[in-house]
């Protein structure tokens, strides 16, 4: 019986060990942010980050970790926001903002619940690294009594940290979810593998 259950245990860990990244694979991801970083609360309505990444499984067993795999990636990303103010008369106006994010993402795959001694089947756990630029716009919208609008553009650098999962429900289709620093501090979706 003891070593049906060590049996057991080692094919779940097996396994879920076959839910990391590997040499040459590649995973499309579009994620939902749900807390948004970028537009803190002060707006007064938020256009959620929308993000599309792809990684590519670059190393196994990388620094001679056994399990530990090494993803490299991009990152396309939008979101914006809208400020509002009213004059005496009634009338309305303010700035829309967006932003358009493009950067690099590293991933580190490690099998976490394998390591808690909890193994879970076809669950995929990394943390990643984001650096990359913001394209930023603003543009004047409603009555400004001046008859001009305005319009502004910034750049500037971006970064974010993050942990993730990804849970296969086959062979290619995944739901993801991120936790950290970032565009959103939470980030919901999901990823195709091929």
């Amino acid at each position: 019986m003891k070593k049906l259950v060590l049996l057991a245990t080692a094919l779940i860990a097996a396994l879920s060990m076959n839910a990391q990244i590997t040499v040459g694979e590649q995973v499309v991801s579009g994620t939902i942010g749900l807390i948004n970083n970028v537009y803190g609360s002060y707006y007064d309505s938020k256009f959620p980050p929308i993000t599309v990444s792809y990684e590519y499984g670059l190393l196994e067993n990388a620094w001679e970790v056994d399990g530990l795999s090494i993803g490299v990636g991009g990152v396309l990303a939008y979101t914006g926001a809208k400020d509002t103010w009213e004059h005496y008369d009634g009338s309305k106006y303010g700035y829309k903002y967006s932003s358009i994010i493009i950067a690099a993402k590293g991933y580190a795959h490690y099998d976490v619940m394998s390591l808690l001694e909890m193994p879970v089947e076809n669950l995929d756990t990394y943390a990643a690294l984001t650096l990359g630029y913001n394209i930023g716009t603003s543009k004047q919208w409603g009555d400004w009594y001046s008859g001009t609008g305005s319009a502004a553009a910034a750049a500037g650098l971006v970064y974010g940290f993050q942990i993730g999962a990804r849970y296969w429900f086959s062979d290619n289709l995944a739901a993801n979810l991120e936790l950290g620093y970032g565009l959103a501090t939470i980030n919901l979706g999901v990823c195709y593998r091929f």
